[in-house]
């Protein structure tokens, strides 16, 4: 895949592939090009060159709603809640898909109500928070939120990007945790795009490194952070000292 900007190659020539039942990070210096393979994935951007295949289906040519209908959900680098709405509200419109309208309307409990009020608990979002605002919520739990709107959509990949941003690393371990045990509950993939160096380590079974738009390193985290060009690009940064 390769994606311009004008004469910035924001991917040059990668190709990647994920598989369900793993938690893949992916990691490089600002500019590497990781928000924008989400943005190609889901179809926010259209690759110069290459495809997007989900199985054996090839996605590249729909709209970023179909593809979230077809299985794929993200969540963005900064909060995209809707700030006047509930938590609840905001969760329900991640589920809309899957909604019987109905029910809806009748407040039926149904199946995919229970499943949302089951996430938000898994989560540590009690009752108590369901009717708030979401916007009067610390930006923690708002990114709890966000990530619970896009597992209720039942996708078969959830793309994060920096979900663990401005936390700190028992906030930043636990949510990761969340994810992992999404993973190994529902047998679904996961791709993390984080400079957390340390959770990546922790909780992503695979992982790929961006720099420049090219990838240089793919393997375990092990593997990973011992590779010599991946030290070379993060050097200055601090990450590996």
């Amino acid at each position: 895949m390769t994606v311009s900007f004008g004469r910035l190659q924001a991917l040059d020539g990668i190709s990647l592939a994920f598989r369900p039942g793993v938690l893949f990070g992916v990691m490089g210096p600002n500019g590497a090009g990781k928000t924008t393979l989400l943005n190609a994935l889901t179809g926010a951007v259209r690759p110069r060159r290459g495809s997007v295949w989900l199985g054996e289906r090839r996605i590249d040519g729909l709209a970023p709603w179909k593809r979230r209908e077809v299985g794929i959900a993200r969540t963005f680098q900064r909060c995209e809640l809707v700030p006047e709405l509930s938590v609840e509200e905001n969760v329900l419109i991640g589920a809309h898909t899957r909604l019987r309208l109905v029910d809806e309307l009748l407040r039926r409990p149904g199946a995919v109500r229970t499943e949302m009020l089951e996430w938000l608990a898994r989560f540590g979002i009690g009752p108590r928070l369901w009717p708030v605002p979401v916007a009067t919520l610390p930006y923690g739990w708002q990114r709890r939120v966000e990530i619970v709107r896009a597992l209720v959509a039942g996708p078969d990949f959830l793309l994060l990007d920096e979900p663990v941003a401005g936390m700190n690393p028992d906030e930043s371990l636990e949510l990761g945790s969340l994810v992992r045990d999404w993973v190994e509950a529902t047998g679904r993939g996961a791709v993390l795009v984080e400079h957390d160096v340390d959770l990546v380590a922790e909780i992503c079974d695979e992982v790929h490194v961006l720099d420049f738009g090219r990838l240089i390193a793919s393997g375990t985290p092990e593997q990973v952070l011992a590779d010599p060009a991946v030290v070379e690009a993060y050097l200055g940064v601090g990450a590996f000292t």
